[in-house]
């Protein structure tokens, strides 16, 4: 598998997150960020899987690829909601953090 711009490349480090879909997904999470912080614990995986299947709606339709000997996997479906959630948490945190209102985040 070779990685195009709305693949999410999952795993650490700088290189991952400079890949352009990963930099995607992260400005699609900031449409779902006050939602996601509001929404009771049970929610939170359904708000995940919709920001996985949007991700998959793009064109060319976006993939969650792991990391394997000589190249790329497509990840599975609970695989790719984590990474999203832990995306959806992490700019939520950022925001609360900087004293930003999540409410504004939704339409920038």
């Amino acid at each position: 598998i070779r990685a195009h711009e709305n693949d999410i490349l999952l795993g650490r480090g700088g290189k991952n997150n400079q890949h352009a879909g990963n930099q995607k997904l992260r400005r699609m999470a900031r449409q779902y960020c006050a939602r996601y912080h509001a929404a009771a614990k049970k929610q939170k995986p359904v708000i995940a899987l919709e920001l996985v299947r949007q991700v998959h709606s793009l064109s060319p339709p976006g993939r969650f690829l792991k990391h394997k000997m000589g190249g790329w996997e497509e990840a599975t479906e609970d695989i790719a909601k984590e990474k999203v959630s832990q995306c959806l948490r992490d700019i939520v945190a950022s925001q609360l953090k900087a004293g930003n209102s999540l409410s504004t985040l939704e339409e920038a």
